[in-house]
């Protein structure tokens, strides 16, 4: 057989050279070629004689920043879809390698609908309304739960984080947390959502009568999500969901590719943290494909732990995914 050998070695055929390490001879074969790696990494290289390595696969990685999607202001920064500027040819797999978040969704909104609840005393209603944004746990909560009637007070105990309605106003009152952000009781919308739930109060409403005072089931913790999921479709047909979000009788919807914690971000948003750049914890659990496709169109969105889209306030945000492609 003859080989084709680069004119500056001609001359050092089965010889090495101490300034360019050359080695002339026959193509390694499968035996030898799999002794230069372990853990399986040789099943993805090939051999050759000019190009001692010809890998299978490579990856590429895409940097998506929410500021630069179409139709900017009638969309979210955390629900939209993008046509990318090049088609990704060839995929065999996709997984997250790192994301940038504000530090801007609040813990308590209108929006979320978790900023009201109700005091009826005598038949009079009292409306209460928790200014939109975040707090710091135990502390300043209690100085914006205003408009009581005369008589209740809300306090939260700064050793074990219970909140408390004391009732002095010389008759029974009824404390009711699952209204909407118009005071309307709604029955439908689970508690966890609510006001209350943030407070520590576990059921729906509370009767304390006059001279008494109630306590919170559970501590006072008042937080945005503590972790979210990435959905983005890819429009492809032929994937392994490896990522399914359970409830108590349903999942959340397809195309997830990965949690992402946000306790850490949280925390930020009590120190006055701007930004949070989140590494993904990876056991190596990327959407895989059946076989080769090719990606032009993404459709992505951020959700809390619910299934609800996260609100950053206008805020961008920006993801970096990891494309193994088949190398040709």
């Amino acid at each position: 057989m003859n080989y084709i050998i680069p004119n500056d070695i001609q001359n050092a055929k089965n010889t090495s050279s101490n300034n360019n390490n050359y080695v002339t001879g026959p193509p390694m074969g499968a035996d030898e070629s799999s002794g230069l790696f372990s853990n399986g990494v040789a099943q993805k290289l090939n051999t050759s004689y000019i190009n001692p390595i010809n890998i299978k696969t490579v990856k590429q990685y895409i940097s998506i920043d929410s500021k630069f999607r179409p139709n900017y202001f009638n969309t979210k920064s955390t629900n939209f879809e993008i046509n990318l500027p090049n088609a990704y040819p060839n995929i065999l797999s996709m997984s997250l390698k790192q994301v940038s978040l504000p530090c801007s969704y609040y813990s308590i909104s209108k929006t979320l609908g978790n900023s009201t609840f109700n005091v009826t005393k005598s038949g009079t209603v009292s409306n209460i309304t928790i200014p939109d944004g975040n707090y710091a746990p135990f502390s300043n909560i209690s100085s914006f739960v205003t408009g009581l009637p005369g008589g209740v007070s809300f306090t939260i105990d700064s050793v074990s984080g219970r909140a408390s309605f004391t009732n002095t106003s010389g008759g029974d009152i009824i404390i009711t947390f699952n209204v909407d952000s118009t005071f309307n009781i709604d029955p439908n919308t689970p508690l966890p959502l609510r006001c209350g739930w943030q407070l520590g109060f576990r059921s729906a409403s509370y009767t304390v009568q006059t001279g008494a005072t109630f306590s919170s089931e559970g501590i006072c913790m008042i937080t945005g999500p503590q972790y979210g999921f990435l959905s983005i479709n890819d429009y492809q047909m032929n994937e392994c969901q490896s990522y399914t979000a359970m409830y108590s009788s349903s999942v959340l919807q397809k195309n997830i590719l990965d949690r992402i914690e946000l306790s850490s971000s949280t925390q930020k948003i009590m120190n006055g943290g701007l930004f949070c750049v989140i590494n993904p914890d990876k056991t190596e659990s990327p959407r895989t494909y059946f076989g080769p496709v090719n990606i032009n169109r993404l459709k992505i969105g951020l959700y809390d732990e619910y299934g609800r889209i996260i609100d950053l306030n206008n805020m961008d945000w920006s993801f970096v995914l990891e494309l193994e492609t088949l190398y040709k």
